[in-house]
């Protein structure tokens, strides 16, 4: 306690030092925290970005048949439901949406009214699970029954429909027939119209049902390409009555429900479903594995780049601290005799020197982690991607330590040559001159870093730049302080001579 109170009044008498020591010990403090905050909220910015700016299709697992003739799998894996629930036990992750199985036949209508009258119109049906909840109806109602189809306005007219009446589509383009004798043909209900929607939600999963409308004929070689409808989508149990056994799973991945730290989970989930598709002869497919990798690779720069730019300022904090102790030592050399003096030893004369220092550390480094929080929780909200979190994990508490014990060397090393001097030395009130080799050495080996970063810099100029490189500008700012600190000398040696010519040496 009597080292506390002595510590809290050597502080108060010096408050101007100690202000400074403070401010200097908490930026410290908060550059370091900064680092890993920073570092993982911008890696899972790039993250969330490069998954927003991916189409839903790219970023859905799709799961299919593997070609024509080939059936739909193996065992379980012929009903598509069963594929779709054993999908969705092994992506089981939060980001990765309902399964949505969709049976798929193609063909051609032969229109008995409107503008292709005795013509063909190509055209393709649709059985998708969940489709009533994802569409709005402009007229009719949804298909609940085998038979009864949903078509876009824009497609009613083209193959001569409508509402209440029944369209035939020829199958003979279906990937998988049971019956290969004779084009099979699937009368279909209209109940119900929609119009084109889009594919961007988690329900489509970017499937481009709407994109192959052509409402003309379109020249092909020799002969020409009939125009083609919108699918119609159908009730439930329609692919069944008309023999389609070819049919996909998607499993949508939704963007805003990922986190930095379900990178690893979702490649292990990924790996297993394929597994699982392999086995039953379907074809998986997905492009968020490449999604994944081009995220990684802005991470990695990310990863060198931060902490490099934050550990400068850190460097330069504890410089700067390792100045204004040994300065605040100096001025404490007669206290340190005296304490001598009074019969304390070289251990015992160091915790009284350096007690007041290790009390600012203890308080700068809480004060450093929220200032160094609430800096980047402010940049996230600005800079970052929308829902990037700011997660105070176990790497900020190991920053925050490092710095603490880090600032205590700095205050150990910049006040070792004064604690260990002899009390005479000690008691004198002009403290020994000491040589400029070692800080001249020290500026040489600053100057030759900050000409080959800035050369590098220069090198690498729309690459991607070396750690060498990332330190430039922090190492030209430290040599200019130093040329400047030269120069600064050098003016107030000669200010100084002619003040004392004129007789003004205050």
């Amino acid at each position: 306690m009597i080292g506390l109170r002595l510590a809290l009044a050597g502080l108060l008498f010096r408050r101007s030092t100690a202000l400074i020591v403070l401010v200097l010990a908490t930026v410290a403090s908060a550059a370091a925290v900064v680092a890993p905050l920073y570092s993982r909220a911008a890696e899972e910015s790039i993250l969330r970005d490069t998954l927003a700016r991916t189409d839903p299709f790219s970023l859905a697992v799709q799961l299919s048949v593997p070609s024509a003739g080939t059936g739909a799998g193996r065992g379980a894996a012929r009903n598509g439901n069963v594929l779709a629930a054993a999908a969705k036990e092994v992506l089981a992750h939060p980001a990765f949406g309902e399964p949505r199985v969709s049976y798929v036949g193609s063909g051609r209508y032969a229109p008995t009214a409107g503008p292709f009258r005795g013509d063909a119109v190509a055209g393709s049906v649709v059985e998708r699970t969940g489709l009533c909840e994802n569409v709005t109806l402009t007229s009719g109602r949804c298909p609940t029954a085998a038979g009864e189809g949903l078509v876009t306005n824009r497609s009613l007219a083209l193959i001569g429909g409508q509402v209440g009446r029944d369209v035939v589509l020829g199958l003979e383009n279906t990937a998988t027939l049971a019956d290969q004798a004779a084009t099979p043909a699937l009368p279909v209900r209209i109940v119900g119209t929609i119009d084109p929607v889009p594919v961007s939600s988690p329900y489509w999963a970017g499937r481009p049902y709407f994109a192959s409308y052509y409402p003309q004929e379109s020249p092909l070689g020799l002969g020409e390409v009939p125009p083609t409808a919108d699918p119609v989508f159908v009730g439930p149990g329609t692919a069944s009555r008309a023999g389609i056994t070819r049919y996909t799973v998607d499993i949508p991945l939704v963007p805003n429900r990922v986190r930095l730290d379900d990178v690893p989970v979702l490649r292990r989930q990924l790996s297993s479903v394929y597994d699982v598709s392999r086995a039953a002869a379907l074809t998986p497919d997905s492009q968020l594995p490449a999604a994944l990798a081009v995220a990684d690779e802005g991470r990695q720069l990310v990863r060198v780049a931060s902490p490099l730019a934050v550990t400068q300022l850190v460097l330069l904090s504890w410089w700067a601290l390792f100045l204004v102790v040994g300065s605040a030592t100096e001025e404490r050399s007669p206290e340190l005799g005296l304490a001598k003096l009074r019969g304390l030893n070289g251990r015992q004369t160091s915790r009284f020197g350096l007690a007041e220092v290790l009390l600012l550390l203890l308080i700068a480094a809480p004060v450093g982690t929220v200032l160094g929080y609430l800096a980047v929780r402010a940049a996230a909200s600005r800079v970052f991607a929308s829902g990037t979190s700011v997660v105070l994990a176990w790497p900020v508490l190991v920053t925050v330590v490092g710095a603490l014990a880090g600032g205590l060397v700095i205050a150990v090393l910049s006040s070792r040559q004064v604690l260990r001097r002899p009390i005479a030395e000690l008691l004198r009130r002009v403290p020994p001159r000491s040589a400029g080799r070692r800080a001249g050495v020290v500026e040489g080996v600053v100057l030759v870093l900050t000409v080959v970063g800035v050369v590098q810099l220069a090198a690498e100029r729309g690459g991607r730049p070396s750690p060498v490189a990332l330190l430039a500008p922090g190492m030209v700012a430290v040599a200019g302080g130093l040329l400047a600190g030269r120069l600064l000398v050098r003016v107030a040696r000669a200010r100084a001579v002619g003040a004392l010519d004129r007789g003004r040496a205050a």
